[in-house]
């Protein structure tokens, strides 16, 4: 895996530092993956390019983006009056949406209860600065939603039906932490934190028409759940951001993350587990372990600068969740799980390496067969 790595970024690096691009155009990639333990669903690769035209009307910038599954186009940050900004975008996302091809159970993935889940989804936002630090963005979507058996779905598996859906949403932002290139440069997928931040979503999800779906014998499972979708949808989330320097070569760093739901099935649940940008990480557990409605979680990662010339920043991470997943485990209460690993984030002018590990005691306690550690580790680059 590492030998493999090595190759694609040095590819990154002679298709794309040689060319020139126009000073108005800024191209950014990186290449990636999580791997764990589990024979049945090894590990994810991620592989993305992204292009951004800057200022191209009234500030805005034209945004083309491909990332493994999932095709963009926006125009963003377009200048509609003092302290208002708008944008609108295309997404389509084909097969892996919601990484509901895979489907862990009894801590192990089951493909026979794994389908493809595809969409196109198009967006139009608004995004005010009513006081200093103060943000509030108003959000509207629609989307259609699609869905096929994988190779390996079961027979007896009910599908969900084809739908589309109106989402709108509000999310108010109090921003008080310090400028980081992570904020900015889309293949530095981990900011380093430093100051306070909070936030909280409210989002609705209207479908055109639902069914119950999922396994409908006994034997596919011992305890594999049907979905029972809603077809009005409200979801809830809150978190905080925190960082404060420790001296001059030490940051701790404190996230804590949160979600309500109602009405909500695999579609839209929250996908838990692993160490990448595009779930709630906790250490140790495989990426898409869990999805859930309702859920705490917080994690606790000590950065230390490392002085060898280079701008390199390590240290531990420690995480835990809360969370009800009774769609899957059949238990209607909360289950706490916990881990704990490294992480080493590295800079080399416009190259970003990364990599994330940990082991998830609580898990491996809890499944026998599974050995609950997970890895997730990238290399991107940019032009800019």
């Amino acid at each position: 895996m590492k030998a493999i790595n090595v190759l694609i970024c040095t590819g990154l690096s002679f298709i794309f530092a040689p060319l020139g691009f126009p000073s108005d155009l800024e191209i950014s990639a990186f290449v990636g993956g999580e791997v764990w333990d589990s024979e049945t669903a090894p590990g994810h690769g991620i592989i993305s390019v992204r292009g951004d035209y800057v200022d191209v009307f009234r500030g805005g910038d034209a945004v083309v983006e491909f990332n493994t599954d999932t095709l963009r186009l926006g125009l963003e940050g377009v200048r509609l009056r003092d302290n208002v900004a708008g944008g609108v975008s295309l997404v389509g996302e084909a097969g892996i949406s919601n990484l509901l091809n895979e489907y862990f159970i009894d801590g192990d993935n089951d493909p026979r209860l794994g389908i493809f889940a595809s969409y196109v989804r198009g967006v139009g936002w608004v995004k005010f600065n009513p006081a200093s630090d103060l943000f509030v963005t108003v959000e509207g979507a629609v989307r259609g939603w699609v869905f096929h058996p994988t190779s390996s779905t079961a027979e007896s598996f009910v599908m969900p039906v084809d739908t589309s859906a109106i989402e709108p949403s509000i999310d108010v932002v109090w921003w008080g932490l310090s400028d980081d290139a992570g904020w900015q440069n889309p293949h530095r997928l981990f900011p380093r934190i430093s100051g306070v931040a909070v936030g909280l979503g409210l989002r609705g999800v209207f479908l055109s028409e639902v069914r119950d779906w999922g396994p409908v014998v006994d034997d596919l499972s011992t305890t594999a759940r049907i979905n029972s979708p809603s077809e009005s949808m409200f979801l809830a989330n809150q978190w905080i951001l925190f960082g404060r320097e420790l001296g001059r070569r030490y940051r701790i760093e404190i996230s804590e993350r949160a979600s309500y739901m109602t009405g909500v099935d695999d579609l839209y649940r929250a996908v838990i587990g692993g160490m990448s940008p595009y779930s709630v990480n906790v250490p140790g557990i495989p990426w898409g372990f869990y999805h859930a409605d309702n859920f705490v979680s917080g994690m606790v990662r000590l950065a230390s600068r490392v002085e060898l010339g280079q701008d390199i920043e390590v240290g531990p991470v420690v995480g835990a969740i809360a969370l009800n997943d009774a769609s899957r485990s059949g238990v209607d209460d909360y289950t706490i799980q916990y881990g704990y690993g490294a992480y080493a984030d590295i800079r080399v002018g416009a190259w970003q390496y990364e990599i994330r590990g940990g082991l998830s005691p609580s898990l491996r306690s809890m499944y026998v067969n599974n050995d609950a550690w997970s890895m997730f580790f990238m290399c991107g680059w940019s032009s800019f």
